[in-house]
Protein backbone atom coordinates (compact mmCIF):
# COMPACT_ATOMS: atom_id res chain seq x y z
CA UNK A 1 0.00 0.00 0.00
CA UNK A 2 1.38 3.42 -1.11
CA UNK A 3 2.05 6.08 1.70
CA UNK A 4 0.04 8.57 1.31
CA UNK A 5 -0.14 12.87 2.53
CA UNK A 6 -3.53 14.85 2.93
CA UNK A 7 -3.63 18.36 4.31
CA UNK A 8 -6.33 20.62 5.19
CA UNK A 9 -6.70 23.95 6.26
CA UNK A 10 -8.91 24.31 9.32
CA UNK A 11 -10.63 27.42 10.78
CA UNK A 12 -10.61 26.45 14.55
CA UNK A 13 -6.84 25.36 14.78
CA UNK A 14 -5.14 27.45 17.05
CA UNK A 15 -2.60 27.10 20.02
CA UNK A 16 -3.88 27.44 23.33
CA UNK A 17 -3.42 27.00 27.15
CA UNK A 18 -4.50 24.37 29.02
CA UNK A 19 -7.29 25.14 31.59
CA UNK A 20 -5.45 22.53 34.42
CA UNK A 21 -1.95 24.20 34.22
CA UNK A 22 -1.66 26.52 31.54
CA UNK A 23 0.80 24.50 29.65
CA UNK A 24 0.43 25.32 25.86
CA UNK A 25 -1.50 22.98 23.49
CA UNK A 26 -2.19 23.10 19.99
CA UNK A 27 -5.83 21.35 18.74
CA UNK A 28 -7.60 21.31 15.45
CA UNK A 29 -8.50 18.62 12.87
CA UNK A 30 -5.76 16.65 11.12
CA UNK A 31 -8.87 15.69 8.73
CA UNK A 32 -12.38 16.71 7.88
CA UNK A 33 -14.90 14.37 6.85
CA UNK A 34 -17.04 14.43 3.99
CA UNK A 35 -15.57 17.59 2.02
CA UNK A 36 -14.74 17.42 -1.19
CA UNK A 37 -10.75 18.13 -1.53
CA UNK A 38 -9.36 20.21 -4.54
CA UNK A 39 -7.55 17.91 -7.27
CA UNK A 40 -4.80 15.72 -5.80
CA UNK A 41 -3.50 15.34 -9.42
CA UNK A 42 -6.34 13.71 -11.20
CA UNK A 43 -8.78 13.09 -8.83
CA UNK A 44 -10.57 14.77 -5.92
CA UNK A 45 -11.14 12.82 -2.65
CA UNK A 46 -13.41 12.87 0.75
CA UNK A 47 -13.03 10.60 3.54
CA UNK A 48 -15.91 9.25 5.57
CA UNK A 49 -16.32 9.38 8.99
CA UNK A 50 -15.40 6.24 10.78
CA UNK A 51 -12.52 5.33 8.34
CA UNK A 52 -9.54 6.36 11.31
CA UNK A 53 -11.66 4.03 13.80
CA UNK A 54 -9.05 1.26 13.75
CA UNK A 55 -6.12 3.24 13.83
CA UNK A 56 -6.79 5.75 16.58
CA UNK A 57 -4.67 3.70 19.35
CA UNK A 58 -2.04 3.38 16.91
CA UNK A 59 1.67 4.89 18.24
CA UNK A 60 1.37 7.72 15.85
CA UNK A 61 3.56 11.02 16.50
CA UNK A 62 2.85 14.69 16.04
CA UNK A 63 5.73 16.27 14.16
CA UNK A 64 6.32 19.83 12.33
CA UNK A 65 6.32 19.49 8.58
CA UNK A 66 6.12 15.95 8.84
CA UNK A 67 9.99 15.96 9.72
CA UNK A 68 10.91 13.78 12.04
CA UNK A 69 13.56 15.64 13.39
CA UNK A 70 10.65 17.70 14.79
CA UNK A 71 8.15 15.76 17.38
CA UNK A 72 5.78 17.59 18.74
CA UNK A 73 3.80 14.83 20.23
CA UNK A 74 3.20 10.94 20.85
CA UNK A 75 0.46 8.58 21.42
CA UNK A 76 2.75 6.50 23.69
CA UNK A 77 3.78 9.32 25.73
CA UNK A 78 0.32 10.46 26.16
CA UNK A 79 1.75 13.92 24.36
CA UNK A 80 -0.60 13.46 21.45
CA UNK A 81 -4.50 12.59 21.70
CA UNK A 82 -5.96 11.96 18.50
CA UNK A 83 -10.11 11.66 18.40
CA UNK A 84 -12.99 10.94 15.97
CA UNK A 85 -16.19 13.11 16.01
CA UNK A 86 -18.56 13.41 13.19
CA UNK A 87 -16.37 16.28 11.72
CA UNK A 88 -12.91 14.91 11.27
CA UNK A 89 -10.07 13.52 13.08
CA UNK A 90 -8.93 15.83 16.08
CA UNK A 91 -5.85 16.15 17.61
CA UNK A 92 -4.86 17.61 21.04
CA UNK A 93 -0.80 17.84 20.93
CA UNK A 94 0.87 19.00 23.81
CA UNK A 95 4.19 20.26 22.13
CA UNK A 96 7.94 20.16 24.12
CA UNK A 97 9.15 23.24 25.69
CA UNK A 98 11.76 24.01 23.16
CA UNK A 99 12.47 26.97 21.38
CA UNK A 100 11.24 25.60 18.08
CA UNK A 101 8.80 24.23 19.78
CA UNK A 102 7.81 27.86 21.13
CA UNK A 103 8.52 29.69 17.48
CA UNK A 104 5.88 27.30 15.71
CA UNK A 105 3.52 28.49 19.04
CA UNK A 106 4.09 32.47 17.70
CA UNK A 107 3.61 31.68 14.25
CA UNK A 108 0.46 29.58 14.72
CA UNK A 109 -0.89 32.51 17.17
CA UNK A 110 0.04 35.08 14.80
CA UNK A 111 -2.25 33.06 11.74
CA UNK A 112 1.09 32.59 9.89
CA UNK A 113 0.13 28.53 10.21
CA UNK A 114 -2.90 27.43 10.16
CA UNK A 115 -2.72 24.29 8.35
CA UNK A 116 -2.52 20.70 9.56
CA UNK A 117 -1.56 17.21 7.69
CA UNK A 118 -1.47 13.59 8.11
CA UNK A 119 0.44 10.33 6.49
CA UNK A 120 -1.49 7.14 5.93
CA UNK A 121 -2.20 4.08 3.92
CA UNK A 122 -5.52 2.97 2.58
CA UNK A 123 -7.15 -0.33 3.26
CA UNK A 124 -11.04 0.29 1.90
CA UNK A 125 -11.79 2.80 -0.60
CA UNK A 126 -14.23 3.82 -3.38
CA UNK A 127 -13.66 5.04 -6.74
CA UNK A 128 -15.98 6.56 -9.56
CA UNK A 129 -16.01 9.07 -12.57
CA UNK A 130 -18.84 11.92 -13.16
CA UNK A 131 -18.44 14.18 -15.83
CA UNK A 132 -15.02 13.60 -16.76
CA UNK A 133 -13.88 13.69 -13.46
CA UNK A 134 -12.53 11.09 -11.27
CA UNK A 135 -13.97 10.84 -7.27
CA UNK A 136 -12.35 9.08 -4.42
CA UNK A 137 -14.26 7.95 -1.47
CA UNK A 138 -11.56 6.76 1.65
CA UNK A 139 -13.79 4.20 3.62
CA UNK A 140 -11.02 2.90 5.90
CA UNK A 141 -7.56 3.60 6.84
CA UNK A 142 -5.16 1.09 6.98
CA UNK A 143 -2.66 2.63 9.10
CA UNK A 144 -2.05 6.56 10.23
CA UNK A 145 1.72 7.39 10.49
CA UNK A 146 1.70 10.93 11.77
CA UNK A 147 -0.41 14.17 12.19
CA UNK A 148 1.95 17.19 11.43
CA UNK A 149 1.18 20.83 11.49
CA UNK A 150 2.39 22.08 8.11
CA UNK A 151 3.69 25.75 7.10
CA UNK A 152 3.20 24.61 3.46
CA UNK A 153 1.80 21.79 1.90
CA UNK A 154 4.37 19.66 -0.29
CA UNK A 155 2.65 18.93 -3.67
CA UNK A 156 1.96 22.25 -5.00
CA UNK A 157 5.24 23.37 -6.15
CA UNK A 158 6.16 20.07 -8.03
CA UNK A 159 2.66 19.78 -9.80
CA UNK A 160 3.25 23.51 -11.02
CA UNK A 161 6.39 22.52 -12.61
CA UNK A 162 5.46 19.86 -14.23
CA UNK A 163 1.81 21.45 -15.17
CA UNK A 164 3.83 24.08 -16.54
CA UNK A 165 6.08 21.72 -18.80
CA UNK A 166 2.81 20.08 -19.91
CA UNK A 167 1.18 23.25 -21.21
CA UNK A 168 4.61 24.08 -23.00
CA UNK A 169 3.81 21.39 -25.54
CA UNK A 170 -0.20 22.30 -25.81
CA UNK A 171 -0.93 19.70 -23.56
CA UNK A 172 -3.73 19.90 -20.73
CA UNK A 173 -1.78 18.08 -17.49
CA UNK A 174 -4.81 17.76 -15.40
CA UNK A 175 -6.77 15.81 -18.06
CA UNK A 176 -3.96 13.64 -18.41
CA UNK A 177 -3.29 12.81 -15.22
CA UNK A 178 -7.17 11.90 -14.85
CA UNK A 179 -6.87 9.36 -17.70
CA UNK A 180 -4.13 7.72 -15.73
CA UNK A 181 -5.80 7.70 -12.64
CA UNK A 182 -9.11 6.22 -14.51
CA UNK A 183 -6.45 3.73 -16.48
CA UNK A 184 -5.03 2.38 -12.93
CA UNK A 185 -8.57 2.30 -11.52
CA UNK A 186 -10.17 0.01 -14.28
CA UNK A 187 -12.17 3.12 -14.82
CA UNK A 188 -14.20 3.83 -18.25
CA UNK A 189 -12.22 5.58 -20.62
CA UNK A 190 -14.38 7.92 -23.06
CA UNK A 191 -14.03 8.82 -26.49
CA UNK A 192 -13.08 12.32 -24.95
CA UNK A 193 -9.68 10.52 -23.38
CA UNK A 194 -9.29 8.63 -26.56
CA UNK A 195 -8.63 12.15 -28.18
CA UNK A 196 -6.24 13.58 -25.40
CA UNK A 197 -4.41 10.35 -25.14
CA UNK A 198 -3.72 10.70 -29.37
CA UNK A 199 -2.52 14.10 -28.37
CA UNK A 200 0.13 12.82 -26.10
CA UNK A 201 1.55 10.34 -28.03
CA UNK A 202 1.82 12.32 -31.52
CA UNK A 203 4.18 15.35 -29.10
CA UNK A 204 6.12 12.27 -27.40
CA UNK A 205 6.28 11.01 -31.23
CA UNK A 206 7.96 14.06 -32.34
CA UNK A 207 10.00 14.74 -29.26
CA UNK A 208 11.64 11.45 -30.41
CA UNK A 209 12.70 12.72 -33.33
CA UNK A 210 10.16 11.41 -35.45
CA UNK A 211 8.54 14.81 -37.06
CA UNK A 212 7.95 12.98 -40.01
CA UNK A 213 5.91 10.07 -38.92
CA UNK A 214 2.65 10.47 -37.98
CA UNK A 215 -0.28 7.93 -36.86
CA UNK A 216 -2.01 8.55 -40.12
CA UNK A 217 1.33 7.24 -41.78
CA UNK A 218 2.48 4.45 -43.20
CA UNK A 219 5.18 3.33 -40.94
CA UNK A 220 8.16 1.34 -42.75
CA UNK A 221 10.77 -0.42 -41.23
CA UNK A 222 13.04 -1.16 -43.59
CA UNK A 223 10.59 -0.99 -46.92
CA UNK A 224 7.77 -3.09 -45.52
CA UNK A 225 4.42 -1.54 -44.92
CA UNK A 226 2.45 -1.93 -41.85
CA UNK A 227 -0.51 -0.12 -43.28
CA UNK A 228 -2.05 2.97 -42.37
CA UNK A 229 -2.23 3.55 -38.17
CA UNK A 230 -4.96 6.10 -36.96
CA UNK A 231 -3.93 5.93 -33.17
CA UNK A 232 -3.00 2.95 -30.83
CA UNK A 233 -0.43 1.32 -28.49
CA UNK A 234 2.89 0.07 -29.36
CA UNK A 235 2.59 -3.30 -29.79
CA UNK A 236 5.45 -6.07 -30.62
CA UNK A 237 5.40 -7.34 -34.01
CA UNK A 238 7.20 -9.86 -36.44
CA UNK A 239 9.11 -6.88 -37.78
CA UNK A 240 9.55 -4.84 -34.69
CA UNK A 241 7.38 -2.39 -32.85
CA UNK A 242 4.69 -0.60 -34.49
CA UNK A 243 1.41 1.23 -33.86
CA UNK A 244 -2.08 -0.62 -33.73
CA UNK A 245 -5.85 -0.05 -33.00
CA UNK A 246 -8.80 -1.38 -32.91
CA UNK A 247 -9.45 -0.14 -36.71
CA UNK A 248 -8.99 -1.56 -39.72
CA UNK A 249 -5.46 -1.35 -41.23
CA UNK A 250 -4.69 -1.28 -45.08
CA UNK A 251 -1.74 -4.28 -45.10
CA UNK A 252 0.51 -3.81 -48.34
CA UNK A 253 2.59 -6.85 -49.94
CA UNK A 254 6.25 -6.94 -48.95
CA UNK A 255 8.32 -5.03 -51.24
CA UNK A 256 11.71 -6.36 -52.66
CA UNK A 257 14.16 -5.14 -50.14
CA UNK A 258 15.17 -1.44 -50.99
CA UNK A 259 18.17 0.94 -50.67
CA UNK A 260 16.28 2.18 -47.36
CA UNK A 261 16.74 -1.54 -46.08
CA UNK A 262 19.97 0.06 -43.94
CA UNK A 263 17.94 2.65 -42.12
CA UNK A 264 15.57 -0.46 -40.00
CA UNK A 265 17.96 -0.42 -37.50
CA UNK A 266 18.12 2.94 -36.97
CA UNK A 267 14.22 3.58 -36.88
CA UNK A 268 13.36 0.05 -34.85
CA UNK A 269 15.87 1.61 -32.21
CA UNK A 270 13.84 5.02 -32.67
CA UNK A 271 10.54 2.92 -31.94
CA UNK A 272 11.55 1.19 -28.96
CA UNK A 273 13.09 4.82 -27.20
CA UNK A 274 9.85 5.87 -27.69
CA UNK A 275 7.75 3.14 -26.37
CA UNK A 276 9.81 3.46 -23.00
CA UNK A 277 9.05 6.58 -23.14
CA UNK A 278 5.41 6.02 -23.27
CA UNK A 279 5.26 3.50 -21.14
CA UNK A 280 2.35 4.27 -19.09
CA UNK A 281 -0.19 5.67 -21.53
CA UNK A 282 0.49 2.15 -23.64
CA UNK A 283 -1.24 0.27 -22.16
CA UNK A 284 -4.46 2.05 -22.37
CA UNK A 285 -6.13 0.50 -25.10
CA UNK A 286 -8.30 2.32 -27.23
CA UNK A 287 -11.54 1.46 -28.30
Amino acid sequence: MKKEQRFYNVADFRAVASEEDKTPRITGYAAVFNEWSDDLGGFREKIKPGAFKNVLDNDVRALFNHNENFVLGRIESGTLKLNENTRGLGVDIEPPGTQWANDLLVSINRGDINQMSFAFTVEEDKWETKDEENFRTVNKVAELFDVSVVSYPAYPQTSVKVRELFQSEGLDYDAIARILIRHERDLEISSDDHVIIRAVMNTLWKINGMENMSFCNNISLGGNSHGTLTAGTIVPSNNGSIWTDNVVKTETPEEEPSDTQGSEDDTQGRVIAFRNRAARLREIRLG
